[in-house]
């Protein structure tokens, strides 16, 4: 009897998986044909749902187009380092040579081919009449006689474009936001602005901003982006933003920057807290918001430097224990610490002269503003407080009633060289906080 032959044997995991490949394509072709069909009847419903709105269009006569974008705002985020000559020669155009250098761009045929040439090495969006204003007001710089002059009077901007019928910065701002007839020479008239970069980091410039990233369109996100590189201080690097005073709060939401809130009353109850200013006190109560920013910066530091003040020992171990003592002297509060002072070395101050030095100019602050106020009932000495007086109220009345550091000398210094300033706050208090409650532990 002939052997027989041995027939050579799969492993019995191989054929498992060929198993589970054949049915996984037979799976996968079967839901291709099922997507295909109902995208196909989707298709026809869009088709049809289409046709009649349009239908309905032409019967009302109501076909609108919304506007479309005409000016953007472009920021330049990375280097020159592997940089291909076009785009080079594309933000050498566009006035973008540094990083961090914005521009108002129109939009136009002949911008957009070089918006799409550099658009992995800038941010760029839509901006609001708001950022505008504030771009302009806050980090505004003119060229003049090749020169960068800050913008420190109309005077400055009607020598150069008052031929145009634009004699202050709320004309060039007006020109800017609506695209005006000189808008080229509005724009070239402003130096590139000089931004930092933004509160709290950049993401990862490599990537697109849908992707995540930093570069590319960010349409009306852009608003939020200049927001965080224009602030005056690292205050919301020091504490939390719901750990700062709420300007206005509107079923939860809260305004804590002060033109947002402004312009929220306008919009939703037509109330304007600034209606009882004039033109040029409005303007000066713009310089004092920002000067009670870097204020409220300093108090952030007083609050975040020495937490002796905070919690008592005693009271530690009452409420949770040595082991919670432990770690909050050795771990808790000098990481606090620490993070307060790498903030303020990027403000400017450093070293152990940095207490002393916020001080200093705390009450340098301090002492402008009394005299400011001097006699007066309020800021601008009119029957009803402004904005810029509630603002002044919020900051004023942590000095005078919360712990700081150095708090023996601040308050003492207010009550001997600023006594008005305590004065309106009390008022404050009484005329509109009638339920005011001191904590006292």
């Amino acid at each position: 009897m002939a052997p027989s032959k041995k027939v050579p044997q799969v492993p019995e995991t191989v054929l498992k998986r060929r198993k589970q490949r054949a049915d996984a394509r037979t799976k996968a072709a079967q839901h291709k044909v099922t997507v295909a069909a109902k995208n196909k009847e989707k298709k026809s419903q869009y088709f049809k749902r289409a046709e009649k709105l349009k239908r309905e269009a032409e019967a009302k006569g109501d076909f609108y187009v919304p506007a479309e974008h005409q000016v953007a705002f472009v920021v330049r985020i990375r280097g020159i380092n592997q940089l291909h000559p076009k785009p080079r020669k594309a933000l050498q155009i566009l006035r973008l040579r540094q990083i961090n250098n914005g521009v108002f761009v129109k939009l136009n045929k002949a911008t957009l081919p070089l918006l799409r040439i550099i658009e992995p090495y800038v941010a760029w969006g839509y901006p609001n009449n708001r950022t505008i204003h504030d771009l302009l007001y806050k980090r505004g710089y003119a060229k003049v006689d090749g020169n960068r002059v800050p913008i420190t009077d109309n005077t400055i901007v009607e020598k150069s474009l008052g031929k145009y019928n634009i004699i202050c910065l709320e004309d060039l701002a007006h020109e800017i936001a609506t695209v005006g007839p000189h808008f080229k020479e509005a724009t070239n008239f402003l130096w590139p602005f000089k931004l930092n970069n933004p509160t709290g980091g950049w993401t990862k410039k490599t990537n697109h901003f849908v992707e995540g990233g930093d570069f590319g369109n960010r349409e009306d996100q852009l608003n939020n982006l200049l927001r965080r590189m224009t602030e005056q201080c690292s205050l919301y690097n020091v504490l939390p933003r719901e750990h700062l005073y709420p300007l206005i709060d509107s079923d939860g939401f809260f305004f804590k920057n002060v033109m947002e809130g402004l312009d929220f009353l306008l919009a939703k109850y037509g109330k304007s807290l600034d209606s009882g200013l004039t033109p040029k006190e409005r303007a000066q109560a713009l310089a004092l918001s920002a000067l009670l920013d870097e204020l409220t910066w300093m108090l952030a530091y007083s609050r975040g430097q020495d937490f002796s003040w905070l919690r008592e020992d005693r009271k530690i171990i009452e409420d949770f224990g040595l082991v919670q003592l432990y770690f909050w002297r050795n771990w808790i509060v000098p990481q606090m610490q620490k993070r307060t002072r790498r903030r303020v070395r990027g403000y400017g101050l450093s070293g152990k002269s940095a207490g002393k030095e916020v001080t200093i100019r705390t009450e340098a602050m301090l002492e402008a503003l009394a005299s400011l106020l001097n006699s007066n009932k309020y800021f601008f000495d009119v029957n009803e407080p402004s904005w810029l007086d509630c603002k002044a109220f919020a900051v004023l009345v942590q000095f005078k009633y919360t712990p700081l550091h150095n708090e023996a000398r601040l308050k003492q210094f207010m009550k001997d060289r600023t006594p008005n300033l305590m004065t309106f706050v009390t008022r404050m208090k009484e005329e509109f906080w009638s339920d005011w409650v001191t904590i006292s532990d």
